[in-house]
């Protein structure tokens, strides 16, 4: 798919743009040569995902056996079942991405982290899942593009591999994704000409919104300010935007530092889990059923694989049918309506499906609140895998009705727009200034002031110049909220 100013005048080169989710991952990639399209490529066909061929997501999965070596990746992961992974020993890396999260992030949510495989680092996770993700794309690529392997191998160790991340995420994390994707066989910056990028996943978005997204564009002028949230599958990403060009090309300016909460589709299902096992752990049902924990384990699996495609279409009017048993079971008693195997959740309870929802939409919206105060806002952009969510969406339009808000999906179907904006960024970027996330500064010598605070009970040192001073003060150069442009140097004497 080609994008604005479409034609490319550059040298020949390959743009790879890595998006590894906590739930599922994407891979795009730009083949660019001189008067070629500037086009867009998502990877699909990943092995083993059939019912879903052409879908450029894959599950970020990976089955290890008793030597500690990866065995089955994405959606072959989903095929293995517990019987077979538990003969042979195997351990499972599901949900990892939440172990990278900041210490900060992790407290400030409560946020429960998946256990690892035992003795497998999470930097060794990572390289095997990105080596994972680098085979296919390049047999995807060589098939798919004209002397497609002579072109991988000439210009693979050249190219620009951009990986995205959540907002909250810096320099630490940053350093574990650079290593794992050296040691997966990404071209080491230091022996090539390649570089590897990062770029946060809701600047990632908003450049798939500006320019790839079909929204329309005549609502874009300068001065017009609007917000982009990323509902992805553990962080939601909140950032506010202004257009301050749109000749010769489009420019944006951050407004103020984004948000980034833990409030995805994965603790919807969280919730969904624990209900289930409520219900079918119901020693009258179980009796009845003549289950054992392995089958309880197993309906409750069924229940959640169906729970996580039914909760994509859920609306607030609607009721769900899960299937959790076969279908020669029915049964109504003890809170529970099985027919045919299928779990009625009807509309009766929908104020428990909602349950499931509301804990996570609530906290959307108090950080949209936030992001959105004392601005101009007319437009908020949805994108991501939760972005979809017709509950999700129906929830802002109610709590935005007064204030003449409008909720737009800004996702294609068929796309992974975290993936394909990196790639319109790589080549094409948008915004120009940018909020700091984190205030910056070093530790300073200061003049003595008795009345200051941060001054009390530190040790004051007589300077040569005659004045009382003490050690160790912050003393900021930028401050987290400050607006700076790309590319702008900030200092302090």
């Amino acid at each position: 798919m080609s994008f604005i100013n479409d034609t490319w005048y550059g040298p020949e080169k390959i743009m790879l743009a890595i998006d590894i989710g906590t739930t599922y991952s994407a891979v795009s990639y730009s083949y660019l040569y001189k008067g070629g399209p500037r086009s867009i490529t998502s990877v699909s066909n990943w092995p083993d995902q059939r019912r879903q061929a052409g879908e450029p997501k894959v599950p970020t999965l990976i089955w290890y056996d008793q030597d500690k070596k990866p065995v089955r990746h994405g959606a072959s992961a989903l095929v293995a079942n517990a019987m077979e992974a538990k003969e042979n020993g195997w351990q499972l890396a599901k949900l990892f991405k939440l172990n990278l999260h900041p210490e900060t992030m992790r407290s400030e949510h409560q946020l429960k982290t998946s256990d690892l495989p035992d003795g497998i680092p999470l930097t060794q996770i990572y390289s095997d899942f990105i080596q994972y993700l680098l085979q296919h794309t390049r047999h995807f690529f060589e098939t798919r593009v004209v002397e497609g392997e002579s072109v991988w191998n000439n210009h693979i160790n050249s190219a620009d591999i951009i990986i995205t991340h959540p907002n909250g995420w810096g320099i630490h994390e940053q350093d574990v994704l650079r290593k794992a994707a050296i040691s997966a066989g990404c071209p080491d910056p230091t022996k090539t000409t390649a570089h590897i990028h990062f770029l946060t996943e809701a600047e990632a978005s908003v450049h798939f919104c500006m320019l790839k997204a079909n929204i329309g564009s005549d609502w874009l002028k300068p001065g017009v300010q609007f917000v982009v949230c990323d509902a992805g599958g553990s962080t939601v990403d909140i950032t506010t935007y202004e257009v301050t060009r749109t000749n010769p090309s489009l420019l944006l300016e951050e407004k103020r530092a984004s948000a980034c909460i833990q409030a995805g589709a994965i603790f919807i299902d969280e919730a969904a889990t624990g209900h289930l096992r409520r219900l079918l752990s119901n020693p009258e049902w179980v009796a009845y059923a003549k289950f054992d924990n392995s089958d309880i384990e197993d309906s409750i699996r069924r229940g959640i694989e169906n729970f996580d495609f039914e909760k994509k279409s859920f609306g607030p009017r609607d009721g769900l049918r899960l299937e959790v048993v076969s279908s020669r079971f029915k049964y109504e008693a003890n809170g529970l309506q099985i027919r045919r195997g299928e779990l009625l959740l009807s509309q009766g309870v929908i104020s428990t499906v909602a349950s499931f929802f509301d804990p996570c939409v609530d906290m959307i919206v108090v950080a949209l609140k936030g992001q959105i105060m004392t601005l101009d806002i007319n437009h908020i952009l949805l994108v991501g895998g939760f972005g979809e969510s017709p509950y999700l969406r129906q929830k802002l339009i109610h709590t935005m009705a007064n204030e003449n808000r409008q909720i737009t999906i800004a996702n294609d179907l068929t796309a992974k727009a975290v993936a394909e904006g990196a790639l319109v960024w790589g080549t094409q970027p948008s915004v120009n200034s940018r909020a700091c996330r984190f205030s910056y500064g070093i530790s300073a010598r200061d003049i003595y002031h008795p009345d200051d605070e941060e001054h009390k009970g530190r040790d004051i040192v007589r300077s040569l110049d005659g004045k009382n001073r003490v050690d160790y003060v912050w003393s900021p150069i930028v401050a987290r909220g400050q607006v700076i442009k790309a590319k702008e140097m900030s200092s302090r004497e």
